[in-house]
């Protein structure tokens, strides 16, 4: 199964996201953008990926730039949402946006591509097995999308 870009752009090493999910525009919630908080060194502890003396350089660059790579790792923040935040784009051109057309248009394809591998989805939650429903229930992208959106709205 082929993945999606930005997620297939480093092969050799984990890309760990840590990501803000919005219903209509991309943005970044306080404890991403206020290192006094010290909200992503918690976060970082709690994903145990960094040995405790990386983790204040770690979550630094993060608080800068959006983003940390070193030769082991590459950790990001990424945004979800219905439209680009021109500012994230403009103060944190390495942050993902991943716009929700995209998300369900690959959705849609990956289930109607690998039909016979996603078929078996027992262990799914609620609401992946209603995704699985609602790409089978709908016979073209567009009305799976615009049923989608009807629900989630």
């Amino acid at each position: 199964m082929v993945d999606d870009d930005p997620f297939v752009r480093f092969k050799d090493k984990p890309y760990i996201i840590i990501a803000e999910v919005k219903r209509s525009l991309c943005s970044l919630n306080g404890p991403w953008t206020e290192p006094e908080k010290e909200n992503l060194q918690r976060v970082l502890q709690a994903i145990g990926t960094f040995p405790e003396d990386q983790v204040e350089t770690v979550a630094k660059s993060i608080y800068t730039s959006g983003m940390f790579s070193n030769t082991a790792y590459y950790v990001t923040l990424a945004c979800f949402g219905e439209t680009r935040n021109s500012d994230i784009s403009k103060n944190f051109p390495n942050i993902p946006q991943i716009l929700w057309d995209k998300v369900l248009t690959f959705i849609y394809k990956r289930f109607r591509t690998y039909r016979d591998q996603k078929s078996s989805h027992g262990q799914w939650d609620e609401a992946g097995r209603n995704l699985w429903n609602c790409v089978w229930q709908n016979r073209d992208l567009d009305t799976f999308k615009q049923a989608i959106r009807i629900t989630v709205r």
